[in-house]
């Protein structure tokens, strides 16, 4: 194997994204696969949000796993040291900082003439401060990973045979 050095950011976001990719995946399709979207459901009407906010949970249920999925890829690809690693991730985190902010946006919305209730209140701070949390760890994933050293040590990789040191032996041929 060679013994090129690689950023620790590389290293970093490829465990943290593999970690909570996986650990996205397990807990978003448990929750598919358990039938308690009805303790959801009665949460929303005891609170009469809008049925838009309960059709949004119906959405957000799907997109969790494959959003978790894609970040384990990512986390793969870093861990590997694969330059489509370092892509989809950075793919993913403008992805995801855009749809966060745009679906944080309107749910807030949604529920802000509200605001004067404690319960809604909690529900629009556990928005913001997940919401918040998200962007800085996806900004900071995106910021590192289009770093020149970064970019640099996953472009130029060596390829096929070069990974392995592996020079193949030219032949020649005897003439008889």
């Amino acid at each position: 194997m060679s013994s090129r050095s690689f950023p620790r950011s590389i290293t970093i976001f490829g465990f943290a994204n593999t970690a909570l990719g996986a650990g996205g995946l397990v807990s978003g399709l448990s929750a598919l696969l358990q039938p308690r979207m009805t303790v959801a459901e009665n949460v929303y009407q005891q609170v009469n949000l809008p049925s838009q906010s309960l059709e949004w949970l119906h959405w957000a249920m799907v997109l969790s796993p494959l959003s978790s999925a894609l970040m384990l890829v990512c986390g793969i690809g870093l861990l590997r040291k694969k330059t489509w690693g370092r892509t989809l991730a950075i793919g993913y985190g403008y992805g995801s900082i855009a749809f966060s902010l745009i679906a944080s946006s309107i749910n807030i919305w949604r529920i802000a003439d509200r605001a004067h209730e404690p319960l809604i209140l909690n529900i629009i701070f556990s928005i913001v401060l997940s919401v918040l949390f998200g962007l800085l760890y996806k900004a900071a994933m995106v910021y590192s990973l289009t770093r020149p050293k970064v970019k640099t040590a996953l472009v130029n990789q060596p390829v096929g045979a070069e990974i392995l040191e592996f020079k193949p032996v030219q032949r020649q041929r005897s003439r008889d």
